[in-house]
């Protein structure tokens, strides 16, 4: 068997080389003056989203800004001397220790205000 120079390319149906196609062309759009190595690219991702629908949604792209937004306050944190989570598990073993010493008999439901 001879060695495999790179992966064979997923045949994709006709319906799903249409919105292949209509992706590259979005993204030609976006990137007019592309040279052939980053056309190639393009169209790689194109095919990419073709095959994974669910990657081109308001929801996945909303949940990338989320982490986005979150690596960058952790390395905030991190950069004033912090460690991320630190207040929240605080504020947890608070909770944990107040449940312990005071049961809930005469609270209800409520937790007491620190």
């Amino acid at each position: 068997m001879p060695p495999m120079i790179s992966r064979s390319r997923k045949q994709l149906t006709h319906s799903q080389e249409r919105v292949a196609n209509a992706h590259y062309s979005r993204l030609l759009k976006r990137h007019p003056k592309a040279p052939m190595w980053k056309r190639a690219l393009l169209k790689a991702n194109a095919v990419f989203l073709a095959l994974n629908p669910q990657f081109f949604t308001y929801e996945h792209g909303m949940r990338l800004r989320r982490i986005k937004g979150a690596k960058h306050a952790h390395r905030n944190i991190r950069l004033r001397g912090g460690v991320p989570g630190e207040e929240a598990r605080a504020a947890a073993q608070r909770n944990r220790r107040v449940r312990r010493l005071k049961p809930f008999t005469d609270m209800g439901w409520r937790m007491p205000r620190s």
